[in-house]
């Protein structure tokens, strides 16, 4: 249950994200905002939410694997150094929502930058 509330968080997190995006250009065409500002948090924020995705995507394989018989139905990950250790679904789920999570705190402080700019408190 907890990975499609994970996905249904994750829509409402992009949908957020372009209209934030949208603002901020919107603020830039009418001379609010210096033309490319907040380039770099809105480009850490995308980043963040794509790795929020992809743990999303790797949870969502391993619930929904059908295991041949025999096979785990946890996936294997681990580097040459590493000894080979399965990942849980739900960790995974919940690394997802903690890069939800720090978008949001990108979020907050873009507001918090833009309100400051533009002299509201």
């Amino acid at each position: 249950m907890l990975l499609f509330y994970n996905e249904d968080v994750l829509k409402v997190a992009n949908a957020r994200f372009e209209k934030i995006s949208a603002d901020i250009r919107k603020l830039g065409k009418l001379g609010y905002l210096k033309t490319g500002a907040f380039t770099n948090e809105l480009k850490l924020a995308a980043e963040t939410l794509n790795s929020a995705r992809t743990f999303f995507e790797e949870a969502k394989s391993a619930v929904l694997a059908v295991p041949k018989p025999g096979e785990s139905t946890l996936k294997d990950t681990a580097t040459k150094e590493e000894e080979q250790t399965p990942v849980e679904p739900n960790k995974l789920v919940e690394s997802s929502l903690n890069k939800v999570r720090n978008t949001y705190d990108i979020f907050l402080q873009i507001g918090k930058d833009i309100r400051k700019l533009l002299g509201i408190k």
